[in-house]
């Protein structure tokens, strides 16, 4: 066994140790690790270009990182030079698992298996149904709170308030929205309109008017999108004239939304 030292200009030194059968093995200084004066490091290039950040520097059509285990690749991070396209791999000796996002002291936030399904556990999103409580805001003008809140009902993220009948955005995004009730006697008067509101108890949307059916019974609904900031809100409403009411209702009674993207 040999060894070569290499000394620095004032003090310490590298040892590079040569084992006894090392046959004719040369070593490429190019594709070394280099470490430059301002501290960047780069594999393949002597010119690493930022700070705290690994550079990889290629001239075939890929390049990457690879994660092998005893011996074998089970996941890899690579770069297609023709395209552009970054790939991250998982399971690649299908040997099982997926990809796992996660932050805040270890909080899985998404995961992609291996069959490709997506699950987010923390998307916003909330199910209120139930018989439902009416409350003037005036000028003809109501909301819906207080669902019942049958066995199904759920609040993912707690970004629902049933008190009030609002949903509050907690980041920017797009949005989905619906709202249902069923109205137990055929109405008098002019128009009725159930809507969706945003950051206002007293405007919306879906429209149910003279044109519209008045029958006992009817079920009445509104499906929408919105692009919401964060803490924007939204909660069902109604405008009526003439008589409205409610037909108690645990399926047929509903207010639901969620975080598209």
């Amino acid at each position: 066994m040999s060894s070569i030292r290499l000394s620095g200009t004032s003090s310490g030194y590298y040892d590079l140790t040569v084992p006894a059968a090392a046959g004719t093995n040369s070593i490429d200084l190019s594709n070394l690790a280099v470490k430059d004066s301002n501290g960047n490091l780069g594999i393949g290039t002597l010119s690493p270009s930022a700070s705290h950040r690994l550079t990889l520097d290629k001239t075939s059509n890929y390049g990457g990182i690879s994660f092998n285990q005893n011996g074998n690749q089970v996941g890899q991070i690579i770069q297609e030079g023709a395209t552009g396209n970054i790939y991250i791999d998982a399971d690649s000796n299908s040997i099982g698992g997926g990809l796992i996002f996660r932050t805040t002291g270890g909080t899985t936030r998404m995961t992609v298996d291996g069959s490709g399904h997506v699950t987010q556990p923390n998307l916003p999103s909330f199910l209120t149904y139930g018989t439902p409580s009416i409350t003037s805001v005036g000028s003809d003008s109501y909301y819906f709170h207080s669902f019942g809140n049958g066995g199904e009902s759920y609040n993912n993220g707690s970004h629902y308030d049933n008190a009030s009948g609002k949903f509050t955005a907690p980041v920017a995004g797009r949005y989905a929205f619906g709202f249902s009730v069923w109205r137990a006697q055929a109405y008098s008067g002019g128009d009725q309109l159930i809507y969706i509101n945003k950051n206002s108890y007293a405007s919306g949307g879906a429209y149910v008017g003279s044109n519209a059916s008045g029958s006992q019974y009817d079920q009445i609904e509104v499906h929408l999108t919105y692009n919401m900031a964060a803490n924007d809100w939204v909660a069902p409403g109604l405008y009526y004239t003439g008589t409205f009411s409610i037909q108690a209702s645990t399926p047929r009674n509903y207010f639901y939304g969620y975080l598209i993207g």
